[in-house]
Formats: structure tokens, C-alpha cells, sequence
């Protein structure tokens, strides 16, 4: 079954998708299929606020607020409820040639990615077109996104980095270099976070990345990539 609308419900289910990939907010749809007369019933924002009702419907309303609430779409058979989530969103920390498949491979699997350095001469917009926004460090930290993984292989850019990302509440901190070298910045960082060394180890992926074999820029952030995939996904990375 293919449901066509035109007018104003395909207008704003069309906004709310934009909304999603451009200013990254979450949407509910709430799609009417069991009636002599289906479509588009009701558009929630993130905050519940109706941005299109076709008429009262208390139903609709509280699936989409259910929705809001779980984070997940249903089908009651009466109705369909889509959440319509942003993409995640992931900052690079690091514009070396390194980062170039990273940034290939995340942003082909649909995500929002921030390239973030303070070295102009690389931070630039025309070598990233993949990425949503190249900035220097001090504009990515000031932001919160789902996750980021350091590729600076700068020892005092990576300590300024950890020092601000093991303050906010991410899903995904990843570092690149061996443990013993992140375990060392972490001695030095810790007490300025009220943190123990131990607490702010479990929070981050070190070395970054799956244990997948090979050690090419590509194959690195192959590995950086499955592991982010994991993460979100809420999977272990283990064979099907």
C-alpha cells in the first residue's frame, strides 16, 4: 500500500524531516491507517508542541507523546507512529589525511559529522565536503553531540579535548594511540574533573576502534566506524 498526500500534510511531514537532518531536532508522525480516509493525523515537535492536526484526535496524541517518551515508533493498526530522530551526530577532532575515511565512511552511513582543528591550513570547508561544518576547537566544544572520536596526534590538543568532552554526558568518546599514552593524559586531567583515573577510563573507547585487523588509514577507520555503529545500534559487534 502506497498513501499519496499533497498540501499541507505532505508539506509539513516534509519540514519535519528537514528539520531532522538540517536542524536537528525530532519530529512524531502520526499517520492514520485504519480508516475509510488515511493520512496524515497529527505532527508533534520534540517539546510536544502540534505543528499540523488534521482534527482533535486525543488517540494520536497520546501515541505521539508514548513516542516522545520511549524514543520509539509503533503500529497499533489504527495508527502509525513514526519518530522521525536526527541522524547522530559525531565531531572529528583532527583535519590530517587520517581523518578523510573516517569522514568518508560515517558520513556515508547517513550521520552529521563536525570536522573540529585549530590548524587552518587543513580545517578547511573545501577539503571536508562530506561534513556538515568544519570548525576550530573552541566552536566543537562549546557544542554537545552523541559523539567523537580524537585523531589530533597532538598531546596538548588531546588533553584540552578530554578535559571538556569527559564533562559533558556523550555516548561515544573514542581516542586515538596506544592506552598507555591516554592513560597518562587522564593522570593529568583527572583531578581537575572531580573524577577518579578509573571513571574517566570507562568512559572512553582506547584504543578506538573494533579489533578488526590492519593498520592502513582506511582499515583504522573501518574499525573507529564498526565500533561507532555498534555503539549506536546498542549491539556487541559480535558474528550474526
Amino acid at each position: 500500500i502506497v498513501l499519496l498526500e499533497r498540501g499541507e500534510p505532505a508539506r509539513q511531514n516534509l519540514e519535519a524531516l528537514r528539520r531532522s537532518v538540517e536542524d536537528r531536532t525530532e519530529s512524531v508522525i502520526v499517520t492514520d491507517t485504519g480508516t475509510n480516509s488515511p493520512g496524515t493525523a497529527l505532527i508533534l515537535n520534540g517539546a510536544g508542541d502540534i505543528l499540523y492536526e488534521r482534527s482533535a484526535n486525543p488517540e494520536a496524541t497520546t501515541l505521539a507523546i508514548e513516542a516522545l517518551r520511549t524514543g520509539k515508533s509503533s503500529n497499533s493498526g489504527e495508527y502509525f507512529v513514526e519518530l522521525v530522530a536526527p541522524p547522530p551526530a559525531l565531531i572529528i577532532f583532527g583535519a590530517g589525511d587520517d581523518t578523510l575515511p573516517l569522514l568518508e565512511f560515517t558520513a556515508s552511513l547517513g550521520w552529521h559529522v563536525t570536522i573540529a582543528d585549530d590548524r587552518s591550513n587543513l580545517a578547511r570547508p573545501e577539503r571536508f565536503p562530506q561534513a556538515a561544518r568544519v570548525q576550530n576547537l573552541d566552536s566543537a566544544l562549546a557544542g554537545l553531540e552523541d559523539a567523537a572520536v580524537i585523531m589530533t596526534h597532538s598531546y596538548e590538543q588531546d588533553r584540552k579535548i578530554l578535559s571538556a568532552l569527559l564533562a559533558k554526558d556523550m555516548k561515544y568518546i573514542g581516542i586515538l594511540g596506544p592506552r598507555r599514552r591516554t592513560e597518562h593524559l587522564i593522570g593529568e586531567i583527572a583531578p581537575g574533573l572531580s573524577l577518579t583515573a578509573a571513571e574517566c577510563m570507562a568512559r572512553l573507547h582506547t584504543p578506538v576502534g573494533l579489533d578488526l585487523g590492519g593498520h592502513s588509514p582506511a582499515a583504522i577507520a573501518l574499525a573507529i566506524a564498526a565500533e561507532l555503529q555498534a555503539v549506536f545500534a546498542g549491539r556487541e559487534a559480535r558474528k550474526l
